[in-house]
């Protein structure tokens, strides 16, 4: 099993390119779910279906044109297949989750070798396929196989779960008086919210690059928007549905969505790329790219850097770099 680091060449005025920088190997003995880098791009997490998570570095000198990996840890104490591995914004947490229904969060200190376990969330009745840290404050996201978002934030008092409903779909708020800060690092996480809306599997969500805002998307070709009633981030409200046609099925999943500069792209199971305006508004579908992959759309993203880029990884086993034209 391998993991692959690509170098982008190409900017705002030429069209992208991928060569190929380095193949890690020889650690995960089964099929890797996702990669991410650290935020200071010196470390990649790998997530595999062999219930650990690796982490890589830069060998030697970072600044040398050809970076060169090694493994260095390995996070274990999933019971079985992890889906995804997500840093936070300032590389001091790694989240994970997978097949066995948890949530793990763990302080991370790659300077010093010093990776553990905080704590084990638990509340999801079936796989976790994803998690997500928000981009400002100690909160993340996590959806799953059983048709949920869970809001998970880092409080001094964890309390439990309230029973407060809105309708057959509903929130459940735990507490809506305060915005967790820097004074709150040391708290332990609880779950302050679950999103219910869409009925069935909640592949992927993306938060806004400011935070306000988190998208959603399903097996079902749904797009949902959840909006924060006012400033506060233990209250999120719908804010716009929206269904994608299918070219296979008028249900085709979605797979993927990343959020960047008011774009949303989504990568779905018809082999289809679709970016849309972030707010869901009338003209909300920007660009179609019918045969993106010869299979499955399983991964998109935004580079972080260069703007209108995205990479998307299919079933096919390709990895295609993308410019996006703004209308």
């Amino acid at each position: 099993m391998k993991v692959r680091v690509w170098r982008l060449q190409g900017g705002d005025q030429r069209l992208p390119s991928l060569s190929l920088e380095e193949t890690l190997e020889g650690q995960h003995v089964k099929t890797i779910r996702s990669v991410s880098w650290s935020p200071c791009g010196n470390y990649i997490a790998s997530a595999s279906f062999d219930g650990t998570t690796k982490i890589w570095r830069v060998a030697g000198n970072s600044s040398t044109p050809e970076k060169k990996f090694e493994c260095f840890a390995s996070l274990e104490g999933h019971d079985n297949e992890v889906k995804w591995s997500n840093w936070s914004p300032d590389g001091r947490l790694i989240s994970t989750c997978g097949r066995d229904k948890t949530v793990w969060i763990w302080e991370a200190d790659p300077a010093e070798n010093d990776f553990s376990c905080l704590e084990v969330l638990e509340g999801h009745t079936q796989d976790v396929k994803m998690v997500r840290f928000h981009p400002r404050f100690p909160l993340l996201a996590s959806c799953s196989y059983d048709n949920t978002i869970r809001i998970w934030m880092q409080t001094p008092n964890t309390g439990q779960e309230s029973s407060k409903m809105n309708g057959d779909r509903n929130i459940q708020n735990e507490d809506e008086n305060s915005i967790p800060g820097e004074e709150s690092l040391q708290g332990r996480w609880a779950c302050t919210q679950v999103l219910r809306f869409h009925n069935s599997t909640v592949w992927a969500v993306s938060f806004d690059p400011q935070g306000g805002d988190l998208v959603s998307v399903d097996a079902e070709g749904t797009v949902v928007l959840w909006k924060t009633a006012g400033s506060n981030l233990t209250s999120w409200v719908l804010g716009g549905v929206f269904k994608l046609g299918g070219s296979k099925s008028e249900t085709d999943p979605n797979y993927s969505i990343d959020w960047r500069d008011g774009i949303l792209a989504v990568g779905r199971g018809d082999d289809s790329i679709w970016t849309l305006d972030s707010q869901l508004a009338d003209d909300r579908t920007l660009a179609v790219a019918r045969r993106a992959h010869d299979c499955d759309v399983h991964g998109v993203e935004w580079n972080p850097k260069v703007k209108n880029v995205l990479a998307s990884i299919g079933g096919d086993g390709m990895v295609r770099i993308w410019k996006h034209s703004t209308p």
